[in-house]
């Protein structure tokens, strides 16, 4: 399956040559509604931090299964 280029048409780049005709020729510009609700900002760092101070008690016995699971996975290999 070849790409062919000319299967495909610029619509932006007409549009923007459109625009720029209208405004030289002194028409008026359709304006474009804004969105009415933006989605909520969320705070990363923050939610990150949460998320680390939740777990910092079970820090300890998460890490030694982590690696008593990862030290019987190798001796499975080996034999």
């Amino acid at each position: 399956m070849d790409w062919e280029p000319e299967k495909y048409h610029d619509e932006f780049q007409d549009n923007l040559k459109n625009l720029i005709q209208t405004k030289l020729e002194g028409g008026k510009i359709a304006e474009v509604e804004k969105p009415k609700k933006l989605a909520p900002v969320v705070d990363l760092m923050a939610a990150l931090k949460q998320s680390l101070a939740e777990m910092e008690g079970k820090k300890k016995p998460a890490a030694r299964a982590g690696r008593e699971a990862a030290a019987g996975a190798k001796r499975s290999r080996r034999g």
